[in-house]
C-alpha cells in the first residue's frame, strides 16, 4: 500500500510537496477530515483502519521522468511515445516550476 504523488522532477527538486507527502501531515489532514464528521464511527474508523494502513503504506514522490524512464527500460517504443507526450506536455503547458 503506498501513497505517491506524480510530479515533474523540477518540481520535487523544489521540495514543493515535502511538506505535505509524508504520514505525520497525511495523518493531521485525515484526523481534521473525519472530525467534519462529528460522528463516532468516523473516529474509530480512523483509529482502527486508517492509522493501521498508514503506519505500513510507502508515502513519497515520484518524478515523471523517472517513470518514464523505466517505462523506456521495459517497452523501447512505448517509452520513446511517453517521452515525446511528456515533452509535449511540458511545452503546452508551460514550465513546471513553482507548481504552474
Amino acid at each position: 500500500m503506498g501513497f505517491f504523488v506524480l510530479a515533474p522532477n523540477s518540481q520535487l527538486e523544489e521540495g514543493i510537496f515535502a511538506k505535505e507527502v509524508n504520514k505525520d501531515s497525511i495523518r493531521e489532514k485525515v484526523q481534521v477530515r473525519v472530525r467534519e464528521y462529528q460522528e463516532p464511527s468516523m473516529d474509530e474508523w480512523f483509529q482502527v483502519r486508517f492509522l493501521p494502513v498508514l503506519e505500513k503504506a510507502k508515502v513519497g514522490c515520484i518524478s515523471w521522468e523517472e517513470i518514464i524512464e523505466y517505462i523506456g527500460s521495459v517497452d523501447v517504443p512505448f517509452g520513446e511515445e511517453m517521452t515525446e507526450f511528456y515533452a509535449r506536455c511540458l511545452r503546452f503547458n508551460g514550465s513546471p516550476k513553482g507548481g504552474n
